[in-house]
This record gives structure tokens, C-alpha cells and sequence, in this order.
């Protein structure tokens, strides 16, 4: 709808109604474009704090390993006086009943020594079983850190990407409200 008013040529009320219309809109849009960038940037330090707390767990369990090393040296060393002090309990009880040094003698002292050699090996193997499931933890902890480390960088680079339209939007209102005053004053 256009109105002539003397002096000052036809004016468009339509066409102003629909510029202001649109700067609006696009002040609504910026708005949101920047409510996301936020909740964006939000994201990005969540994943930066989760992606730190999973370095620091995958060192806690990195730092377990010496440990285990340490455990099987011990039991392995306990282990080893104990076949010791068998051994020598059989040999005294062998001498102490006046036997000679040789044949069931030997029997038991091969099956006991064997017996030992056998428990030094579970020992050894529960330990590597120990150092393997801890290494496999913390490689899922990294791999993690390295999945949130890229989550955060994406956040990040969406919320500029938003921010950029926020400030586009707002670039857009100005010329739309521009357009409804030229319109408006038949420019």
C-alpha cells in the first residue's frame, strides 16, 4: 500500500512493514546464532576438562605397571626360599633317617623343584596378564583423551563458525531495515 503525501512522494507502508519484519527476524536469528555459539563453547570445555581427567587416568594406570613388576619380583623371591627351605626340610628328613642321597631321595627332591618351577611360572604369568590388561586400560583412556581432544577442537570451531552468522544476521537487519526506510520513502 503506497501513500501520496504532497511534497514528499509515494510512500510505501507495506514495503517498510516487510524491511522491519525482516531485521527482526534476522535479530531473532543472531540471537540463537549466539545462544549455539555459547552452548558450543560450553561443549568444548567439557570435552577439554573430560579429555584431561582421562590423561590423568590413563597415567594413575600407566603408573601401575613398576608395581606389578615389583610384585611378581617379591613373590617370585618368596617363591624361591620357600622351594629352598622344602628342599633343605627334605634332605635333612632323608639324612635324619639315615638314607643315602639317591634314588626316591632324588624323586622328591626333582618333583618339589618342579613343583616350585611350576608356581614360579603362574607367578610370572599372572603378572604379565596384570601388565597387559593395564597397558590395554590405558590406551582406551588415551584414545579416549584423543577423541575429546578432537570434540573440543570441532566445538570450538563451530561456535566461531556461529558467531560468524550471528554477525551476519545482525549485518542483515541493519540493510533490512534500510530497505523498509528507503521503501518507505520511496527510494
Amino acid at each position: 500500500m503506497a501513500f501520496d503525501i504532497p511534497g514528499t512522494g509515494s510512500i510505501s507502508i507495506s514495503g517498510f512493514a516487510s524491511g522491519i519484519g525482516g531485521a527482526v527476524g534476522d535479530l531473532f536469528t543472531a540471537s540463537a546464532d549466539r545462544t549455539t555459539a555459547q552452548g558450543d563453547l560450553e561443549s568444548a570445555q567439557f570435552y577439554g576438562e573430560a579429555a584431561g581427567m582421562e590423561g590423568q587416568a590413563s597415567n594413575l594406570v600407566t603408573n601401575q605397571i613398576p608395581v606389578v613388576d615389583t610384585s611378581v619380583a617379591i613373590q617370585q623371591s618368596q617363591l624361591t626360599r620357600q622351594v629352598a627351605g622344602v628342599l633343605g626340610q627334605q634332605q635333612a628328613a632323608v639324612a635324619g633317617a639315615g638314607f643315602k642321597q639317591g634314588g626316591s631321595a632324588e624323586y622328591l627332591y626333582g618333583a618339589s623343584a618342579a613343583q616350585g618351577a611350576l608356581a614360579g611360572s603362574l607367578i610370572s604369568i599372572g603378572g604379565a596378564q596384570q601388565k597387559a590388561q593395564l597397558q590395554e586400560q590405558a590406551l582406551g583412556f588415551q584414545i579416549q583423551q584423543q577423541n575429546d581432544l578432537r570434540l573440543q577442537q570441532q566445538a570450538i570451531e563451530t561456535a566461531s563458525a556461529e558467531k560468524s552468522a550471528a554477525t551476519g544476521a545482525d549485518i542483515g537487519a541493519g540493510v533490512s531495515v534500510l530497505g523498509g526506510l528507503a521503501k518507505l520513502f520511496g527510494l
